[in-house]
């Protein structure tokens, strides 16, 4: 399946969003993840559809979630920064999800461990109580050659 563009200035954005949205769930495949990180807009009029794509991604069991997320996480960031850190925020947020991510810690690309450790460090330096939740993962990456 391909990625599908939308004109959000049409009158019919939403439906056909959220139609579109419902056929890549139907599938009910991991392999829909990309296509549908493809779909976030940083500036959308609409953040609801924006978080209805994040918890389309996270239907999925955290192991397969996280397979399936984080070679995309470099390409969100350089492009949507704010979905990006959403994303990365809501998988702290969760202490299973959280804990996925740090036994992924030895198999992610250095491109991967780089754009996670960019976005630890614009949470840390945001709210404090972000040290305490991205710690262990930061000792990971140490102790797996990545400074």
């Amino acid at each position: 399946m391909q990625t599908k563009s939308f004109n959000s200035n049409s009158e019919n954005y939403v439906t056909e969003f959220e139609n579109y949205l419902a056929i890549i769930n139907k599938e009910n495949t991991p392999q829909s993840i990309p296509l549908l990180v493809e779909l976030f807009e940083d500036n959308s009029k609409y953040d609801e559809l924006m978080f209805s794509i994040i918890h389309s991604i996270e239907r999925f069991d955290d192991e397969t979630y996280l397979k399936y997320l984080l070679p995309e996480l470099e390409p969100i960031f350089k492009n949507l920064q704010r979905f990006a850190t959403i994303l990365v925020m809501r998988i702290l947020n969760n202490s299973s999800t959280k804990d996925e991510l740090e036994k992924a810690v030895p198999t992610m690309s250095e491109s991967t461990k780089d754009t996670l450790k960019r976005i630890f460090i614009n949470l840390r330096n945001k709210d404090a109580k972000w040290i305490s939740l991205t710690e262990n993962i930061f000792a990971d990456f140490l102790a797996n050659g990545t400074e």
